[in-house]
């Protein structure tokens, strides 16, 4: 398919390029194929650079998987105001942040393994720490709190964070009377809501 930009590059050998080029750092080059996609392609460019970012940064900076589409999002705002200028730092913005970032692509190496292991035969069991008092099967087995408190609550890596809550909780959790807490029922009893008009939420006593 030979679709071609405005100065007559290929539309796929441009973000081909571009990609490349935001692996490698090279802002300058980068920027230059992304405003050749502009204004034609400006919407494949901007879902090109989502796929970038995922693909190419990912867990080197997760501040990235929510600043680009925060950018995008800025950038058609802009276009929509006829503020070019402003778009093109939105746009600028994003390839600086691409270039410059930590990158890996631990993502698209971690998808590919997986979903080709599933599509080729490899079948997991369910593993014994999840059959907790959650299940079924776990509470056959006569699991309760203590067993999905030391077993299904493993955390790894180990949080450095202190917990000063966990002991208390645990021992309310295997209390006889730990008590339920029912928003719903507490908000039949002492009312409904009602939406009023524009969308306004209002308290009908009964």
């Amino acid at each position: 398919m030979n679709v071609m930009t405005q100065n007559g590059y290929n539309l796929f050998e441009v973000i081909s390029a571009l990609q490349k080029e935001i692996r490698r750092g090279e802002e300058e080059n980068a920027l230059y194929w992304a405003l050749e996609l502009v204004p034609l392609f400006e919407d494949y460019l901007w879902q090109r650079l989502v796929v970038i970012t995922n693909e190419d940064i990912g867990i080197a900076n997760p501040t990235a998987l929510y600043v680009v589409p925060s950018q995008r999002a800025i950038y058609f705002e802009f276009r929509t105001a006829k503020k070019d200028g402003s778009a093109r730092l939105a746009l600028a913005n994003a390839i600086l942040l691409l270039c410059r970032s930590p990158k890996s692509r631990i993502a698209d190496h971690f998808q590919c393994a997986v979903n080709q292991d599933r599509l080729h035969g490899k079948r997991l069991e369910i593993p014994d720490y999840a059959l907790d008092k959650h299940t079924q099967h776990g509470r056959k087995m006569g699991r309760g709190v203590e067993h999905w408190l030391d077993e299904g609550c493993v955390l790894n890596p180990t949080p450095d964070i202190h917990d000063p809550y966990r002991e208390r909780a645990a021992s309310w959790w295997m209390h006889d009377d730990f008590t339920q807490t029912d928003y719903t029922r507490s908000k039949k009893r002492f009312g409904r809501e009602q939406a009023a008009p524009g969308g306004q939420i209002e308290m009908e006593l009964e």
